[in-house]
C-alpha cells in the first residue's frame, strides 16, 4: 500500500498519527543514501590514477631498461621471434597508456574542474 503525497510529508515531519508511519531511523536505506558525493569519487580517481600511472611508468622503465630479460622469461612460455615480441610490447604500453588517459587521467581532472 502506497501513502499519499501529503501522508509522506507528514511521517517525513515526524507526525505518528498515521499507523503507516515508520520513523526515520527504522526505514530501510536507499540506494541515494549510498551513492558517493563528488569528493570521494575524486579521491577513487586519484588513486587510480596515481596506482595506474606508477605502474605505466614502472613497465615503460622496466622494459626499456631489462628488454632481454623480459623477452627470455616470456619466450618459455610464449615461444616467438623477438620483432613480433617487440611489437606485442609496444601495442601493449600503448594500449594500456589509451586507456590510462581515457578511464583514469581524464575523468580524475574533469572531477577536479567540476569541483572547483
Amino acid at each position: 500500500m502506497t501513502l499519499a503525497v501529503n501522508e509522506r510529508d507528514s511521517c517525513d515531519k515526524g507526525a505518528l498519527t498515521n499507523p503507516h508511519c515508520v520513523p526515520s531511523h527504522a526505514r530501510p536505506t536507499t540506494l541515494k543514501e549510498h551513492i558517493m558525493d563528488i569528493h570521494q569519487l575524486t579521491d577513487v580517481f586519484m588513486w587510480c590514477t596515481i596506482l595506474n600511472g606508477g605502474l605505466l611508468i614502472f613497465w615503460s622503465i622496466f622494459l626499456t631498461f631489462t628488454p632481454g630479460l623480459v623477452y627470455r622469461l616470456q619466450c618459455k612460455w610464449f615461444p616467438m621471434p623477438c620483432e613480433t615480441f617487440n611489437v606485442v610490447i609496444y601495442a601493449f604500453l600503448g594500449l594500456f597508456k589509451i586507456v590510462f588517459i581515457a578511464f583514469s587521467l581524464v575523468p580524475f581532472i574533469a572531477l577536479l574542474i567540476v569541483r572547483g
